[in-house]
């Protein structure tokens, strides 16, 4: 096989961290004959990237590729949870069933979607929505509440004057079911075979390891050596197991129904470890 150039791109949050920290390490085990480049930028930009050939693999949003971005789903990898998430958050003044104006970060599209998911088909509201371009230090006085996600949720719950929902844990007493928000997506340039090997390498290494990316991850969004231990231990969960994939099937069902996904339901394709 001739060297490769592999080009990456993941979320430059605390969520990604055990799947990445190791990743030059994990090139070396694989004996793989390539280099890697790493992007990394906020999840929607690299559903973008993917789409203009510019990366070919991205942890990107799962309501992405339910829209028609990316060929495969890496199996086994995930950036999800199964119950709170803690850094998925929705920041409110009022009671849920009350809001009305909400203000939505750009850095996510799963999250969003999950949020406008939960307030019609789970509270029952119909709300308007208003970009974030910038975190405040509050919730702006025309809005109700407001949606954050990765580091700057992690940073926001300790400042933040305000009632705080987990959506992730919202989801799973709904429901039952892990939530997934991003996943190793394939794009049409990127070999599958190769960066399974290098990506499923580099998450077991960073699950084995977990202190020494808990001792690099020290003071990131302001937390202490226990609370990004406790981040990584029970809040975000790295697999993509069966019950995640009905999670994903049953978020796809409920955007399909509040009309957040539109036309033909789009299959989940998974890349064949076995191929191997």
């Amino acid at each position: 096989m001739t060297h490769q150039h592999l080009r990456i791109g993941s979320v430059p949050y605390l969520n990604a961290a055990p799947l990445v920290h190791f990743l030059d390490g994990a090139l070396d085990a694989t004996n793989i004959d390539a280099s890697v480049s790493i992007q990394r930028s906020p999840p929607s930009q690299l559903s973008e990237a993917l789409q203009r050939g510019e990366l070919d693999i991205a942890l990107m949003p799962v309501i992405d590729y339910l829209r028609g971005s990316g060929v495969y789903i890496l199996p086994d990898i995930s950036i999800s949870c199964v119950g709170s998430v803690g850094s998925v958050l929705l920041f409110h003044q009022k009671p849920l069933e009350s809001l009305s104006r909400v203000g939505l970060t750009t850095a996510s599209r799963s999250s969003v979607a999950l949020l406008k998911v939960l307030l019609k088909e789970r509270w029952r509201v119909d709300a308007r929505f208003e970009p974030l371009p910038v975190v405040p230090d509050a919730i702006p006085d025309d809005l109700d509440a407001m949606l954050l996600i990765g580091d700057d949720a992690l940073t926001a719950r300790k400042r933040v004057p305000a009632d705080i929902c987990d959506l992730g844990n919202v989801w799973h007493e709904w429901t039952g079911l892990p939530f997934v928000f991003a996943a190793w997506i394939v794009g049409d340039t990127g070999d599958a075979e190769s960066l399974y090997s290098l990506l499923i390498a580099s998450k077991e290494e960073g699950v084995n390891r977990l202190q020494e990316v808990i001792d690099a991850h020290v003071n990131v969004a302001g937390m202490t050596a226990d609370e990004v231990a406790y981040y990584f231990t029970h809040n975000v969960n790295f697999d993509l197991g069966e019950e995640h994939i009905r999670g994903i099937l049953r978020f796809q069902t409920l955007c399909h129904r509040c009309g957040i996904l539109h036309g033909s339901t789009r299959g989940l394709t998974f890349w064949d470890p076995s191929a191997i």
